[in-house]
Formats: C-alpha cells, sequence, structure tokens
C-alpha cells in the first residue's frame, strides 16, 4: 500500500485541466503546464487587486478604546501571554479601587480624542503597509486552476475552444510527491469575507499577537469567488515566481505518470485528434485518449475511447 504524502491537503485522485487544441500540444511536448499570476485571470474581480481589511483606523481606534475600558472595569481578565508592559499596567489597575477604576474609565474616554489622531496616523501606517504588501506580491504569485469535473458543457465553451480543445486528467500521486496533492477547493460566496474585523485588530494590539499571517490572505483571498462561478468545482494550487522570473506566468514540468487520461471535444477534427494520439508515446504510451460523445437524448456529454 501506498504510503500518504505528508504534503497532502485533500483525499482525491483525479484533476482535469481545460485547454485550446494548440495549448494541448504543447503541454504533450513540453511537459509543462501554465501557471498565472491571478492579474492574468478572465474574472477581473478573482482574487482582489486590493485587500478589503474590513474595518476603518477608526472602527479600529473605536475598539481598542472599548477593549480597555472593559480591561479596566475588568482586570481579571488578563491573559499571561499578553505584552509584559501591558500586564504590568493592568496589573496595578487591578490594585486599585472600584472608584479609581471608573475614574480612569473617564479619563480615558475624555483622552481618546486628543491622543486619537497619533494613534490613527499609526493604524493607517499599519494598515497601508498590508496593502503594499499584497500589491507587491500579487504579480509574484503562480496559480494552477483545476476542476473536478471534465463534463461541465459550459467549461468546453469557455475553456476548450468552443469542444474543439480537450481535458486532461492528471492523477495526484502520493509517491511521486505531486504538486497536484496541495490542491485545495475554491469557496463560492456572494461576497469575499473580509480579512479581520475593528475588534480583531484590537484583540491583536492588546494581546501582541499578528493582526494574521501571510498564508491567510492566501489562503482566503485565492480560495473564495464568487457564487456565479460555482459551476467550475475548481480547485487551486499556488506557489511564487523566482526571482530570475521576471513575468506574468511560469510553466512548470509535470511527471508524465501524473497525465492519466486526454479527453478530446465533440468539435475536435479528426485531423487533430490523429496529433494527439501521435503524441501519446513514450513516457506517454499509458495515457488514454477518449473522445467526447454528445448525447443528445439524456442532454450530457459522454466519452468514447479513441482506438
Amino acid at each position: 500500500m501506498t504510503e500518504r504524502s505528508p504534503r497532502r491537503r485533500h483525499d482525491r485522485e483525479l484533476f482535469y485541466k481545460y485547454m485550446k487544441f494548440d495549448t494541448a500540444k504543447i503541454v504533450l511536448t513540453t511537459r509543462r503546464v501554465r501557471w498565472k499570476t491571478p492579474l492574468e485571470f478572465n474574472d477581473m474581480f478573482d482574487v482582489p487587486r486590493e485587500i478589503d481589511l474590513g474595518f476603518t483606523p477608526e472602527q479600529a481606534r473605536d475598539a481598542l478604546t472599548e477593549r480597555f475600558v472593559r480591561l479596566i472595569e475588568q482586570p481579571d481578565l488578563i491573559d499571561p501571554s499578553w505584552n509584559p508592559r501591558l500586564k504590568l499596567m493592568l496589573d496595578m489597575v487591578k490594585k486599585g479601587t472600584s472608584e479609581k477604576r471608573k475614574s480612569l474609565v473617564e479619563h480615558l474616554r475624555r483622552a481618546v480624542p486628543e491622543m486619537g489622531q497619533e494613534m490613527l496616523d499609526r493604524m493607517r501606517t499599519g494598515l497601508e503597509e498590508v496593502k503594499v504588501f499584497w500589491r507587491n506580491r500579487l504579480p509574484e504569485l503562480r496559480v494552477f486552476c483545476l476542476s473536478e469535473t471534465n463534463s461541465n458543457e459550459v467549461m468546453w465553451t469557455h475553456y476548450a475552444e468552443n469542444n474543439r480543445g480537450a481535458v486532461l486528467e492528471f492523477r495526484c500521486i502520493d509517491e511521486l510527491d505531486s504538486y497536484f496533492l496541495l490542491a485545495e477547493k475554491v469557496e463560492y460566496l456572494d461576497s469575499l469575507p473580509p480579512i479581520a474585523t475593528a475588534v480583531n485588530a484590537a484583540e491583536c494590539f492588546v494581546s501582541g499577537r499578528k493582526l494574521f499571517e501571510p498564508k491567510e490572505l492566501y489562503d482566503k483571498y485565492l480560495h473564495t469567488k464568487k457564487a456565479k462561478w460555482e459551476y467550475e468545482q475548481e480547485w487551486r494550487i499556488f506557489t511564487f515566481a523566482d526571482d530570475d522570473d521576471t513575468g506574468s506566468y511560469t510553466d512548470m514540468k509535470f511527471n508524465p505518470q501524473e497525465l492519466a487520461a486526454i479527453y478530446v471535444g465533440a468539435a475536435m477534427s479528426a485531423q487533430n485528434v490523429e496529433e494527439v494520439k501521435r503524441l501519446l508515446v513514450g513516457d506517454f504510451a499509458h495515457v488514454r485518449l477518449h473522445k467526447c460523445v454528445p448525447d443528445y437524448e439524456g442532454r450530457q456529454l459522454k466519452f468514447e475511447p479513441v482506438v
């Protein structure tokens, strides 16, 4: 029994990639598939160009003020893992009387408008740094998109040259430590969830934790699409461009054993089918070739072996 790769993130065996006939020939000839920056995606709203943090600096300031008020009123809520200076201050508050704590809360609320501008400026700077980080990283991202299905009529039209192209079937092979093992399912939502909230920002300020890790940005933004795209049943793998890769895409090699089958479109010419067939030799001799055949009575796509 094959040992499960520690890199495997799902239990799927197969994924599918729709493409034009000319692209399929290039893939079979070079043993490479193209990973693109999200800036090249056909949906301009897929993977946001700008980060929506979900709150304004003013909201974060107000949330932080309320968080401090709660800590002053209830000093027993102190977490041992917090910043030592903050803990020391709250320990001193804890020793005071309830009247002193009440007075401190009133002072804090009066002081916020006075010190608010400095606080807002610092928050704006921090939030802008996050946005700049994302803008700089976006062109460097490389994403490979796959599907769970090889029989979606809309995708055959959009991505496989109006049924004149092909769909390649890739296997996830544990012993090869295949990058297909890293694929993650796309979630379809009507609106993109915010990266954080003002309350999250306040909690991170008092605890010293980061508001989010870069991986959280990638997972949320790269694996979320609008609900209208749900028919694609998409999965994605991502990485980053090499230092010397300055273009908008990277052509990455795959192991020939990972290619299990090719499905050619119902409208692909006999000449092009034969051309694909001639390429399935040597380390591609194991690859099964099928032709898409419309089942008009059942209103579905079926596939028949090409001999």
